[in-house]
Formats: C-alpha cells, structure tokens, sequence
C-alpha cells in the first residue's frame, strides 16, 4: 500500500520540486504524509493526511486516513502544517481533503480482497474537462494493479 501510494507511484506530471514527505508519530502505527499534485490547466493540490492501521481479531488489515483539517490539535498536526506553510509554493496551492479506509481481508495464500471506501475532495475551481480526466486516471491506476495482481499470481 505505501509503494502504491508513493510519490513514485503517482506523480504522472509531477516535478521534483513538488512537496512529498512523510512524519512519523512515535509509539504509534500512525503517520502524516504529505502530497503535492499538479493539476492541469488549475492550482496545484496538497493532500495532508493521518494514516493509521491496526490488524483485526478477524485477521483483516484496516487502513484509515483523515485529512489534516478534522484532526484535532498536535505536536505532529502543528509540525506538518509548518511544513505545509513554509513552502514557496504554499500561497499558489489549494489544501484537498482526502479520508477514507482500506480493508484487506486474506482470502488465500497470496490473496485477498481490498475494499476502498475514500473521499477526495480537490477544492478550488477545476474545469470540467480536467475533473473527467482526473477520475479517468484514477481508474486506470485501480486497473493497473489489478492487472499487476494478476500478473503476479
């Protein structure tokens, strides 16, 4: 999952002085990462979440992430918006919201079943034409590894 979301992984227009980091929260199995995103033809998206996993009595592994603006105040929330804040790009970006949660229930050996319920809201004003774009592209990345999976099977 981190792979799939790395900033290798989804940068397809990507520069490299767009912001990526990730902050750990210690004594934890949490961590903030933050993205920076080109969209075309608009202002550029960072997406600031908490991510948190935990695995289940069930044996399932859950994934849940919130975006930085519902999480109350911290040491790490204040860390990562300075972060945010400091960059020279910050006053030209547009904060996105992203949350959501995985579930990745073990079906076999070397199967499983992943479940995504998200929600991404980009923020800002963006043309029509690139919105379609963008929920193209982000089918074609769930075909992708899809197809990946299978391959590797």
């Amino acid at each position: 999952m981190w792979h799939f979301m790395s900033y290798e992984s989804t940068k397809p227009r990507a520069t490299n002085d767009l912001l990526y980091t990730t902050v750990d929260v210690p004594n934890s199995h949490s961590m903030f990462q933050i993205g920076e995103y080109t969209v075309p033809l608009a202002s550029n998206r960072v997406f600031a979440c908490k991510w948190t996993w935990r695995r289940e009595a069930s044996d399932d592994f859950v994934v849940a992430l919130t975006t930085l603006q519902d999480l109350p105040w911290s040491g790490e929330k204040a860390h990562v918006r300075g972060l945010i804040d400091k960059r020279k790009s910050a006053e030209n970006t547009v904060l996105g919201v992203l949350r959501g949660s995985y579930r990745i229930t073990p079906l076999a050996a070397n199967v499983c079943r992943v479940t995504l319920i998200g929600q991404s809201i980009l923020g800002g004003i963006i043309p029509n034409r690139v919105m379609n774009a963008l929920v193209k592209l982000s089918l074609d990345r769930v075909k992708f590894i899809q197809d990946k999976c299978v391959r590797e099977r």
